[in-house]
């Protein structure tokens, strides 16, 4: 009987050997894994910081031309406002050159009147 008992004991040592060795290489194939994994998470955590500084860069960048653009929507407002400054003159300016140019025409017809009056009492003195 204790012939048996050892021999069951020595079925169980192996068996218990075989599954410490079966344990043994899933803990080597999952220790490989985590250190993959391990890997696998350093790059993506050196992609998220890359994306990061160049979503930094980005929006700094887009803030740098909206700033650009608002300087130069400031410099169209401002040379619009020159250009109807200058047409508003330049019409004002046409408006009393025209009043004059009619005043003229006026004090013209008027002299020839005048001139014509003279001429004639003129030729009548004569």
């Amino acid at each position: 009987e204790l012939r048996k008992f050892k021999a069951d004991a020595e079925v169980r040592i192996d068996l218990l050997r075989s599954t410490m060795e079966e344990y043994s290489h899933q803990l080597i194939d999952l220790e490989a894994k985590l250190d993959e994994s391990q890997a696998a998470r350093a790059c993506l955590e050196d992609e998220k910081n890359t994306l990061n500084d160049l979503n930094e860069d980005l929006a700094q960048r887009l803030a740098a031309a909206s700033a650009e653009n608002e300087k130069k929507d400031a410099t169209i407002e401002h040379m619009k406002n020159q250009a109807d400054a200058a047409m508003k003159a330049a019409t004002d300016r046409n408006e009393h050159l025209e009043s004059q140019v009619a005043m003229l025409q006026r004090q013209l017809h008027e002299s020839m009147i005048q001139s014509s009056k003279f001429e004639l009492e003129n030729h009548n003195l004569k």
